[in-house]
């Protein structure tokens, strides 16, 4: 449920996923059955909390489970860093802006002018005029988060 509620999963070829719920005699919550509806799909999350199976990378390549596949030699922790650099290279504001976006229209609760003044709040910002002026320079902006 942890890797569930991460913006990206990262792993190698060799993944295995598995719910031992039902064989430890445990109802599972259901926020946490939702998340794994939502990502995986209904038939392998009845799999995962019916069945207890244990559900294997050729499987999981059919899902939006892992979003980046790693191969040797990289590391799963190499790839996850790459993806933190990328991330922090962009405008706080405008990612942290879309990241809570994109986490109310999963969940149902999308609130339209908070998101109008987070755009407004993007535009108005030194980071939009620094990423204008490092394109006009042919550079890497350099953000501030403000």
């Amino acid at each position: 449920e942890i890797a569930l509620s991460c913006d990206f999963r990262v792993a190698s070829r060799n993944i295995s996923l598995a719910v031992p719920a039902a064989k430890l005699g445990i109802q599972y919550e259901p926020s946490g059955i939702l998340k794994v509806i939502n990502i995986l799909g209904p038939s392998i999350t009845r799999r995962l909390f019916l069945l207890g199976e244990t559900i294997c990378t050729d499987k999981l390549i059919e899902t939006d489970f892992v979003d980046f596949w790693v191969e040797a030699p990289q590391t799963v922790f190499e790839k996850a860093k790459e993806i933190i650099l990328t991330i922090e290279q962009n405008a706080p504001l405008a990612v942290g802006g879309m990241k809570t976006v994109i986490s109310q229209i999963l969940n149902n609760s999308f609130d339209q002018k908070a998101a109008f003044e987070k755009i407004q709040e993007c535009f108005n910002s030194s980071d939009h005029k620094e990423a204008l002026l490092a394109r006009k320079e042919k550079r890497s902006p350099v953000f501030k988060g403000s």
